[in-house]
This record gives C-alpha cells, sequence and structure tokens, in this order.
C-alpha cells in the first residue's frame, strides 16, 4: 500500500509529472521520475516495481486511487491531476482509440459488406448495440457520436477521425 505521506516525502509533483526530491542511487534531486513506454504511460521504480506515474499523482493529491483512472483528454502521459478523474472499467474503456484493425478510421463504425452500407455499433455493458446501416459515411459518424454522448455522457470522446483517435 502506498502511502500519500511516503509519496508527498520522495516526490515534488508539478505540472503532472512526479520530480524526485532527494538524491537517492541512480537519481538526482529534481529529476523527473519514471520512463515513458511505448504505449504512451509513464512508469515510475518504486518500492521495487512499476507503477504507472498518473496513479502515483492521484494518490500524491488524494492518499488513495480507485481501481481505474481515466485520463480525460486521452493522452496517456498527461497526467495532471485535472485530467485525471476516477472511473469505473467501463468507464474507462468508454473513451478508447480507435483499434488498429480498424480500417474505418471511426470507432464503432464498419463497411457492411453484403448491405454496402456503413453500420454503426455501440458497446454497451459488454453488449454490441445495433445503431442502424447508412448510405453515407458521415450520418455512421454522427449516430456513433449521439449514441456515445446518450449512454457514456461525460465519459464520451470526441474521436477525431483525421487524426485516427
Amino acid at each position: 500500500m502506498i502511502k500519500q505521506d511516503d509519496l508527498q516525502d520522495l516526490f515534488q509533483y508539478k505540472d503532472g509529472h512526479l520530480y524526485w526530491k532527494k538524491n537517492r542511487s541512480n537519481v538526482k534531486a529534481g529529476q523527473k521520475a519514471g520512463n515513458q513506454r511505448e504505449d504512451g504511460y509513464i512508469d515510475v521504480g518504486l518500492y521495487g516495481r512499476l507503477i504507472r506515474e498518473h496513479r502515483l499523482v492521484w494518490i500524491w493529491h488524494f492518499g488513495e486511487a480507485p481501481e481505474f483512472l481515466d485520463h480525460i483528454n486521452g493522452i496517456r502521459n498527461d497526467n495532471r491531476i485535472e485530467n485525471l478523474r476516477a472511473a469505473t472499467r467501463q468507464q474507462n474503456q468508454q473513451n478508447l482509440k480507435k483499434r488498429k484493425d480498424n480500417n474505418s478510421g471511426a470507432v464503432g463504425v464498419n463497411w457492411h459488406k453484403k448491405a454496402k452500407k456503413w453500420q454503426a455499433s455501440i458497446c454497451i455493458d459488454k453488449k454490441s448495440k445495433y445503431l442502424g446501416l447508412f448510405d453515407c459515411f458521415d450520418d455512421a459518424v454522427l449516430a456513433r457520436k449521439k449514441a456515445e454522448q446518450q449512454f457514456f455522457k461525460e465519459f464520451a470522446r470526441n474521436h477525431d477521425v483525421q487524426n485516427n483517435i
């Protein structure tokens, strides 16, 4: 169990990152803690294990972390406290970026070969919900975005098709 007092003794928080307060065997005081992973998250070595920086930032501020934390803007290395929020597993997954195997460019939209139309769907409580078939790609994307707002509320993410997120 990581304690808030211990973290505040070890680190200074500034602009979404943690900085070491004291020299240690492999770091100097003032040095930024952690290393960025390929997937964008930052891991900090502490107590013989790697811990995600955003979890440490949350504990540094609030004393304990919920099971899931969500980056509001979807940027995994943006650990500013105002960009983090407590979430359930489902809420945390509601604003995921598009999958690598997505070839339409939009989350929840795919080409239906048999119907020769764009199909929109959304996953609610681990069940796929069909939103309809559309002649126009933009109409399918709009249907998906409306469903995200309806079901995900503040956890809905504005997926930018052109930026592939």
